[in-house]
């Protein structure tokens, strides 16, 4: 109990101590932010955010104390920043982008433009890529694109449809996430639409494919996941067989059983794009969807 007690006291002490430090550094951009000079003052807000979401406590109690005019409008302009997703203006500057920062794509294809209340994908897709515990982490990570994919004549007005990899049907007209290797060629691509746990666990898992040095290489490696995944089910159901003739709803064993088995599926589904690159496998796609339901992207 002494010996929990101590180490308890010590994680607490570490945790203010980080706390503290933080709040030392907020307070002395905020105090830049005041300065003459745009130079400090643009540096200083940029300082701020790259402190990330642990600054945002600091920076709020920073703005609701400041009585500068100008202060606050820089504090507010970098809160709004911080937590949320930058999106490159198109897939060319993608391109350009990834390749300076030597990081991967990932190109968002949904059923109508960013903001647009009537795409019930694309609102819950941006709710959780923008959630201020992922945002920052997509940032770092990844450069985003949104691919609008708007096809009004698709049955029941709701673009091209697809459940994800959990079994539960989201928002009708997702189309999918694609994640691209710094050039632009598709590496991985997964249909549907993707909670954030989904989405953090497939980020975790296809990392090396974003690394490999060429597609050839990238689609080896994403045969040999696919087959891990399957090889994983298989283990599982022949070692839990009382397990798996309960309900899946009542199993949990049975439901991640099942799990395995839906993403080996939407990986399958995903091997025509590995490889191609991502412009041009999107709008060849694109015109056979045209050619198929009429709309088109926009």
């Amino acid at each position: 109990m002494t010996t929990l007690r101590i180490l308890l006291t010590v994680l607490f002490a570490a945790g203010v101590a980080c706390a503290d430090e933080i709040d030392d550094q907020v307070a002395a951009l905020v105090k830049k932010l005041g300065d003459d000079a745009w130079e400090v003052r643009e540096q200083a807000q940029k300082d701020l955010v790259a402190l990330g979401v642990d600054a945002r406590v600091a920076m709020q109690a920073a703005l609701d104390a400041s009585t500068d005019a100008e202060v606050r409008v820089l504090l507010r302009q970098a809160l709004e920043r911080i937590g949320k997703v930058r999106w490159a203006a198109g897939v060319k500057a993608a391109i350009e982008e990834a390749g300076r920062r030597g990081v991967g794509i990932l190109v968002v294809v949904a059923d109508g433009p960013q903001g647009d209340a009537r795409s019930k994908a694309g609102v819950e897709l941006r709710r959780v890529l923008e959630a201020p515990s992922f945002a920052a982490e997509l940032n770092r990570k990844f450069v985003l694109v949104w691919w609008n994919a708007e096809f009004p004549g698709i049955p029941d007005d709701r673009g091209a449809g697809g459940a994800s990899v959990e079994g539960d049907a989201g928002p009708a007209g997702a189309m999918g996430v694609y994640f691209c290797a710094a050039r632009g060629s598709v590496r991985h691509f997964l249909p549907g639409w993707w909670r954030e746990t989904t989405l953090r666990e497939e980020i975790a898992r296809i990392d090396p494919l974003l690394k490999a040095s060429d597609a050839s290489e990238g689609l080896k490696l994403r045969a040999a996941l696919q087959r891990a995944i399957a090889e994983e089910a298989r283990r599982l159901e022949e070692a839990n067989p009382e397990e798996m003739k309960k309900p899946p709803a009542e199993s949990e064993i049975h439901r991640d059983v099942l799990r395995r088995q839906r993403l080996v599926a939407a990986w399958q589904a995903g091997e025509e794009a590995t490889g191609e690159p991502v412009e041009s496998y999107l709008l060849n796609r694109m015109k056979d969807m045209k050619a198929r339901w009429g709309g088109g992207p926009r």
